[in-house]
């Protein structure tokens, strides 16, 4: 069966597919009924819902973008803070080198 033919109907699928024959023949007559059209004021208001949910979505990315530029800032102030302690400390912690403490690390 070619791919873009759909398999046959069998009898016990019911009133399904009583509709989905008289669908197909309808379609091939050119006979299919066009869906009812919207009326003008219905589409209006769609419109205007759409839009106002865009204006909001729009307005809480904003909101969520603000609160990241803020995070972002306090995550660079705290990263320069432990960089500057981090270079102040000594390349050898103090007491680390005493001879007593080098033997206990070194001989184990």
């Amino acid at each position: 069966m070619p791919c873009c033919q759909t398999p046959p109907r069998t009898a016990d699928a019911g009133p399904r597919t009583d509709l989905r024959t008289q669908a197909e023949q309808q379609a091939r007559a050119g006979r299919a009924a066009a869906p009812s059209p919207v009326a003008p004021a219905q589409l209006a208001l769609d419109f205007q819902f759409q839009q106002h949910e865009l204006q909001v979505h729009q307005i809480e990315l904003s909101l969520q973008l603000e609160e990241l530029q803020r995070n972002n800032a306090e995550f660079q102030r705290m990263r320069d803070v432990y960089r500057h302690l981090y270079d102040l400390t000594p390349a050898e912690p103090p007491g680390l080198a005493h001879p007593v403490i080098v033997d206990l690390f070194c001989h184990q």
